[in-house]
């Protein structure tokens, strides 16, 4: 009996041992990708400030506006990013043309263009950390109403350093963090009870509208009255707004605006055409038909619509299925299925692929509430293969074509090479399976909006354990009963 709790001891000393050694090199990786590929980046000889070819477009963009000039005159925009743009990029004449944010953008970036260009994106280099540390914490937050945060938790939040989600937009000057900090924010406060403010960050995610329409559809869809009308008061505002208070036309500048959108995808960085290796770079499901039918043409694009409006319609009837149960089950899984949704609907780089975060989280969850040890280890390992394949360079299979130009022509790796978008495409798979589950154990059960599940077996997020009781709801306020938010359970 002594040599077998000996025994016993030993294997736990070594479990414990292999456990922190894997989460030291998670966390080092993550630091390493993070510091290295991220901040650093920005930097040359480690003082002199080496400005992202992405930064200096907000930046030409806010100088115009503050010039009182059209960003969007193409040829306008051009010559000035050249007065600015250093490096090979310059040399080879390789410059965007196109400036696409609408006037709010404009407006925030103006406030960054009155410094020289290098202080500027040192400012937005720290705006960018800062909003990194607290989309992390939103994130914790949320993991925290389902179970307590401990070492596996953190290590699964660092873990995204090393992603897209913060060494792109770091790295780049991009402005992810801010749409990713936003739409935490929103949903934060809506299951706080908070629809007026939950609002007001949706609102201002028309900073960068492509993220926007499927959120504002899923918060109509809800009934979230108060929601969807202080967001679309907000859009209006930030949008209207700084064009009168700088006396700027309002009807032909928004015209300039969507003219410069519909003009997306005319230059080589942007255009999804199966025949150039950069849109193996884009995030979102139109070059991927495109590579896949290896053909760019009105029927494949056509053929792009109808799998988006396939997958938004199965996806609708799921979320009205599941209406009735408590929305303390359902949240965070249509929440991460409307993001996933929305990366793959329209135009977004890999600096946009924070939108597969919430869906990692409700992975987790679902996977730690697991009884199924077998059952855990798969989905942990399906989490690994994801956040792996985030940490890496979203231009591999370009880089291996430019290395073996043999391979530039070979059809199976024009199709796996936007492999991002194919993670995105698993993702909501998965998101879709768990959902129709938990619809179907709901029609099994004959749920009710009140009713409380028990079955441990269930596929649907529990918080963390309570004493007391079976399934507690995340904390949070208790709301009166509206059309805007069904009635949580007691503790």
């Amino acid at each position: 009996m002594e040599w077998f709790r000996v025994f016993k001891h030993v294997a736990w000393v070594r479990h414990s041992i292999i456990k922190l050694c894997l989460y030291g090199l998670i966390i080092g990786a993550a630091f390493f990708s993070f510091g290295y590929n991220g901040v650093l980046h920005n930097f040359e000889n480690s003082t002199t400030l080496f400005r992202s070819t992405d930064f200096e477009y907000f930046y030409v963009g806010g100088k115009l506006w503050n010039e009182g000039l059209n960003s969007y005159d193409v040829t306008l925009f051009r010559d000035e990013v050249f007065k600015v743009i250093t490096g090979p990029k310059a040399e080879k004449n390789d410059v965007h043309y196109l400036y696409v944010y609408p006037p709010q953008a404009s407006l925030f970036f103006s406030r960054l263009a009155i410094f020289p260009v290098e202080t500027a994106q040192f400012i937005f280099l720290i705006i960018n950390c800062l909003l990194l540390l607290a989309s992390l914490a939103m994130l914790a937050l949320i993991l925290s109403w389902y179970r307590p945060v401990h070492l596996e938790e953190i290590v699964l939040l660092i873990s995204l350093l090393g992603t897209g989600f913060a060494r792109h937009n770091v790295r780049e000057g991009q402005q992810g963090l801010i749409i990713s900090t936003l739409l935490l924010g929103t949903f934060v406060l809506a299951h706080y009870g908070r629809p007026l403010l939950a609002g007001l960050c949706l609102g201002l995610i028309s900073y960068k509208p492509s993220t926007l329409p499927l959120f504002l559809g899923y918060y109509l869809f809800r009934r979230s009255w108060r929601l969807f009308i202080s967001a679309v008061v907000t859009i209006a505002l930030l949008t209207v707004l700084p064009l009168l208070l700088t006396q700027r036309p309002v009807v032909s500048s928004l015209l300039d605006w969507s003219h410069a959108i519909l003009m997306v995808g005319a230059d080589n960085a942007d255009n999804p055409s199966p025949d150039l290796p950069n849109s193996a770079t884009l995030v979102y499901l139109l070059p991927l038909v495109y590579r896949v039918f290896n053909s760019e043409s009105g029927l494949t694009t056509l053929l792009n619509w109808l799998i988006i409006l396939a997958l938004v319609g199965y996806s609708t009837y799921l979320l009205w299925r599941s209406r009735t149960l408590d929305r303390s089950q359902t949240e965070l899984l249509d929440f991460s299925i409307v993001s996933v949704l929305s990366l793959l609907a329209t135009y977004h780089r890999v600096y946009d692929i924070f939108l597969i975060v919430p869906a990692i989280i409700y992975f987790y969850l679902h996977a730690m509430k697991s009884s199924d040890k077998t059952t855990q280890r798969n989905w942990l390992l399906f989490i690994g293969g994801v956040i792996l394949l985030l940490f890496m360079p979203v231009d591999l299979f370009q880089q291996v074509a430019m290395k073996f130009p043999s391979l530039q022509d070979f059809y199976p790796l024009r199709v796996i090479a936007p492999f991002q978008t194919w993670v995105a495409l698993a993702v909501l798979a998965a998101l879709l399976r768990l959902k129709s589950h938990q619809v179907a154990l709901q029609k099994a059960a004959g749920l009710t909006a009140t009713a409380q599940l028990t079955e441990p077996a269930t596929l649907t997020l529990i918080p963390a354990p309570n004493p007391d009781q079976t399934l507690a709801t995340p904390p949070g306020p208790v709301p009166e009963v509206t059309t805007e938010q069904t009635p949580t359970q007691s503790r």
